[in-house]
């Protein structure tokens, strides 16, 4: 199962996700901002690249977690 949580800033997404990490098999995918350093100069895709990224990260886990929970600040 494939799980994302997005919202506003500071509304509960990551407390959320770590509550069914601990309570089922699911690996989180932190939000961007936690993975990843912008760069000084973003190019242009560089958001765009990064949440790929995140979204194979959590792809790789599927044989070993039961869900997949993606955090998401909008």
């Amino acid at each position: 199962m494939i799980i994302t949580l997005e919202g506003a800033p500071a509304v509960g997404k990551s407390t959320t996700c770590v509550a069914i990490a601990q309570h089922y098999s699911a690996f989180v995918v932190p939000e961007v901002n936690k993975l990843f350093a912008p760069p000084k100069h973003e190019p242009e895709n560089w958001y765009l690249d990064r949440q790929v990224a995140r979204w194979e990260m959590g792809i790789r886990q599927v044989q070993d977690y039961e869900w997949i929970v993606f955090d998401k600040t909008l």
